[in-house]
């Protein structure tokens, strides 16, 4: 957004200061969604180590998956950074087209793999028997969302690469407090909690495990859809448009890809 967006091209600030003004959003950003899979966790983990060990086993697998596409939104995100850079903004915007045609193709595509994944991938990382079916479960749920979750490495790195790199964070502390909640009301049963002295009653769907999995999907489908509607937002630098964007999505432009 305009306003939130750093001038690449200012000669009036430092080169350190505009990289630091980058780069720390970004940082946080990262941080963000790298705690996802923590809070779930550790939520989760309330409610026994067997609980536990249904979420942490299949963490590896998840961040392979994550980091595929955040390499796809690199790429982007780099190709964007240097039209903006040469003032090449019609270039930017076929750029951004390609990369949300493969936000949908690779959103599509990982979620189809998960779920073939799915059953056999927590007994050969190593869970057990009784475990294996939760975790199957996790996997399942969450992987319904990627095509958010695309949409949330896309988007974000299209817009860090045009300066805006307030807009993705601000989004990702939004999500991770939605998974926050989403985990409180999802993961534990309806229950008793005192708060300053006083006992409230807290309704709550006792989902355990798949309850942090639904969460979880849920953060990812609030800041993928956020984070696609700051992209063509009117006060974006890119000023992308639905219609033009959308007409002929699915024509690669191989230089592009």
């Amino acid at each position: 957004m305009a306003n939130r967006t750093v001038d690449l091209l200012d000669q009036s600030r430092s080169p350190s200061r505009t990289i630091v003004l980058l780069a720390m959003p970004a940082i946080i950003e990262q941080l963000l969604q790298t705690m996802v899979n923590y809070v779930d966790t550790a939520m989760v983990g309330s409610m026994g180590k067997e609980a536990t060990a249904a979420v942490a086993v299949t963490t590896s697998l998840n961040w392979l998956v994550n980091g595929l596409m955040n390499a796809a939104g690199l790429g982007f995100s780099v190709q964007v950074a240097r039209c903006v850079g040469s003032d090449s903004m019609r270039q930017a915007r076929r750029v951004v087209k390609q990369a949300i045609m493969v936000m949908l193709v690779g959103g599509v595509f990982f979620t189809l793999l998960m779920q073939l994944l799915a059953g056999p991938a927590p007994a050969l990382l190593g869970a057990a028997s009784h475990i294996a079916p939760h975790s199957t479960n996790y996997l399942r749920i969450i992987s319904s969302a990627y095509i958010f979750n695309m949409s949330l490495v896309i988007c974000g790195g299209i817009l860090r690469g045009a300066g805006d790199t307030k807009t993705p964070m601000l989004i990702n502390i939004l999500a991770n407090l939605a998974n926050i909640a989403g985990n409180f009301f999802l993961i534990f049963p309806t229950r008793n909690i005192e708060v300053f002295g006083r006992t409230i009653r807290v309704w709550g769907a006792g989902w355990g495990v798949e309850g942090a999995a639904a969460a979880t999907a849920f953060a990812g489908i609030l800041s993928g859809l956020l984070l696609l509607a700051a992209l063509f937002s009117k006060k974006s630098i890119l000023e992308m448009r639905v219609k033009s964007t959308f007409h002929k999505l699915f024509t690669p432009d191989w230089p592009i890809l």
